[in-house]
């Protein structure tokens, strides 16, 4: 079949939260979040989702992106997405990851 490449556009690092744990003295210890040094070559397009009123009675809208990059494993609840220049065009919760075989790809929706 053919292949259908990924346009690359930028990349993404994924961003490890920071988590609070106990060390052997029972102290809380906070550890800060942790960027990854991994760039994953990637496709995105944005998207602009009009979401609810705002208090002020203002919709606003929130940027969201599609991501797609080479099928692989991937597994991530944040990511920060850049473009090829290495300017960041935000960090995002990742909502849904989804493997698209057939185009040997994943797609990424923040």
């Amino acid at each position: 079949g053919k292949q259908t490449m990924i346009i690359v556009n930028g990349y993404i690092r994924c961003v490890k939260e920071s988590t609070e744990e106990n060390d052997e003295n029972g102290y809380a210890v906070v550890n800060d979040k942790e960027v990854s040094d991994k760039r994953i070559p990637c496709q995105y397009l944005l998207n602009s989702d009009l979401l609810a009123e705002s208090k002020e009675g203002n919709p606003y809208s929130r940027k969201t992106a599609t991501i797609f990059i080479e099928l692989q494993a991937f597994e991530a609840e944040r990511i920060q997405l850049y473009t090829k220049q290495d300017k960041m065009v935000g960090e995002y919760s990742v909502r849904s990851i989804t493997e698209l075989r057939a185009v040997r790809q994943v797609q990424i929706v923040v």
